[in-house]
């Protein structure tokens, strides 16, 4: 399996170069990362990529739940809502992987965890869901504002 991902993931990188000479050098350089991450420990990994999981599950969910309850809305305003609420909810589970960094690490950065904090809902990694509600219905008015407008 293994073997099989970093010979797939070397010629998808030689690929976009566009030379093959290049697939060797790719494979070397997975095979060293591959080798120094498996170093770490499996506990290790889970605590180190835990968190960045957090930061993509809201953008998902969003586009899961979006697709669920209104399929036939590909296009338009309600798809440039998804747009936006998506990006907020990425940049939330950014704030909260910073959040979590913060304590798990010893960065020392008292300010936002006393900022974060503040934001609704934020203790329990749910700060992206207002924020993307406010943010999916931005996205609607805006463009219907501007269509009014002009």
């Amino acid at each position: 399996c293994g073997v099989g991902l970093t010979a797939s993931s070397a010629e998808f990188f030689a690929a976009m170069g566009h030379q093959e000479k290049r697939f060797n050098g790719v494979v070397a350089v997975t095979c060293a990362i591959s080798a120094a991450i498996s170093c770490l420990g499996l506990n290790e990994i889970i605590d180190m990529i835990g968190p960045l999981l957090d930061a993509c599950y809201p953008s998902t969910i969003l586009l899961v739940v979006y697709y669920t309850f209104m399929p036939k809305y590909e296009l338009g305003d309600r798809q440039r809502g998804l747009r936006w609420s998506m990006v907020v909810a990425f940049a939330f589970g950014l704030l909260h992987v910073l959040y979590v960094y913060n304590g798990q690490y010893g960065f020392q950065w008292d300010w936002f965890d006393a900022i974060y904090t503040k934001i609704p809902l934020a203790v329990y990694n749910f700060a992206w869901l207002p924020a993307s509600a406010i943010a999916f219905l931005a996205g609607i008015l805006f463009r219907r504002r501007a269509t009014l407008q002009g």
